[in-house]
């Protein structure tokens, strides 16, 4: 991977609750030197589209899969709380 800004799809995939996937398995994401953060789109276990970011801040401070693991979490959370369709 020359961007170590984003994640590869393997990388991914691999922290992904189960029944999660990438919405597009051909574009993991992309860097968005704006916001200074990464994202993606991802479909969630009851394909409802979901959107994760992981921040520049986020990666340099606990590292770029410490920070990906974390946002998932943190979205997978979020729906739980909600629940999968709210």
């Amino acid at each position: 991977m020359s961007d170590e800004r984003g994640f590869t799809t393997q990388e991914i995939i691999g922290l992904l609750p189960g029944g999660w996937a990438l919405a597009d398995q051909a574009d993991p994401g992309a860097w968005d030197d704006a916001g200074h953060e990464w994202r993606t789109r991802l479909i969630d276990g009851a394909d409802v589209p979901r959107e994760l970011v992981v921040g520049a801040a986020t990666m340099a401070q606990d590292g770029r899969i410490e920070a990906l693991r974390s946002e998932l979490e943190r979205v997978y959370r979020r729906v739980c709380r909600r629940g999968l369709f709210g």
